[in-house]
């Protein structure tokens, strides 16, 4: 796992597969002191926030544990093969709009 820390806010980047993308599951993840499970609903887009309260870390001024963030991404296979190619394929056919549609055509 991958943590971002922005002053006392933590963030997770957890990842997860297709299936647990698109049907929902229940993660376990890393807290401070142990660990905790997690539910991912569906369908769930990647890179959105699950916000885990009072799971953070114990911030130093005021002696409270702070919240704690999962941020997750999708891992596809490391394998390619003509059956895992064909699943993406039909996967991508269930697109209704352009996926990219929000990312700026330049920069500047």
């Amino acid at each position: 796992p991958l943590v971002e820390r922005n002053g006392s806010e933590i963030t997770l980047l957890v990842p997860i597969t297709i299936e647990e993308a698109m049907s929902g599951a229940e993660i376990s993840v890393p807290i401070a002191g142990g660990t905790t499970t997690v539910r991912i609903p569906t369908p769930w887009q990647p890179f959105k926030r699950i916000k885990l309260s009072g799971k953070g870390l114990k911030d130093q001024a005021t002696g409270k544990s702070t919240d704690l963030y999962i941020k997750t991404y999708v891992v596809v296979p490391s394998q390619s093969s003509d059956s895992t190619i064909m699943a993406a394929k039909a996967i991508d056919s269930l697109h209704y709009a352009d996926v990219r549609k929000d990312v700026p055509k330049r920069l500047g």
